[in-house]
């Protein structure tokens, strides 16, 4: 930033218009940095921290993943299934059928699109560290799948152990989940 502010131009409009620029990232890295201001003191709430602590235990599952997960559901007891959260998430393959044929295409995209979004960036890093996760990437990648619907189908799996994470009270350990 200091190298930008330095800068010298031969045009005045030039140095004007660099200067709106970075007035502009200022604010916005202002902004940006009350709000993880606010999610640390969340984290922190007693309404959050034994979750986000549950939660945190896994590698990938970081401080930005743990509180749009918990933020954005709110309580996760008001799925009555596994197969009902993660279609409110939208990770449900959609369906195309017809007579006894069943077609099942890309994930609906249905719900929230946040928690999905960090749920997928987190597998990335999950598939490291998780050997179980990282099987199921690597059967699905070798059927002849992309990686990026390979990595979707972890999110997918990810996002039902956290949740029995917070409805068994548990914190997540990779050696015991299935």
């Amino acid at each position: 930033m200091q190298w930008l502010d330095d800068l010298e131009f031969d045009q005045d409009n030039l140095r004007y218009t660099l200067e709106q620029y970075l007035d502009e990232y200022r604010f916005i890295q202002a902004q940006v940095d009350r709000v993880t201001d606010r999610l640390k003191e969340l984290s922190m709430h007693s309404a959050y921290k034994s979750n986000y602590n549950r939660i945190t235990a896994c590698k990938g599952v970081g401080f930005i993943t743990a509180m749009t997960y918990l933020l954005e559901l709110g309580e996760v007891l008001r799925f009555s299934s596994a197969a009902k959260f993660v279609a409110y998430l939208g990770m449900t393959p959609s369906q195309h059928s017809s007579g006894e044929h069943v077609r099942l295409g890309h994930i609906t995209r249905e719900g929230n699109s946040h928690i999905r979004k960090v749920l997928v960036e987190s597998a990335w890093t999950v598939i490291r560290y998780d050997p179980l996760l990282r099987d199921k990437y690597n059967r699905i990648v070798a059927k002849g799948t992309n990686g990026k619907k390979a990595i979707v189908a972890v999110a997918r799996s990810l996002a039902i152990r956290l949740r029995r994470c917070i409805i068994d009270e548990v914190v997540y350990d990779m050696s015991i989940c299935k």
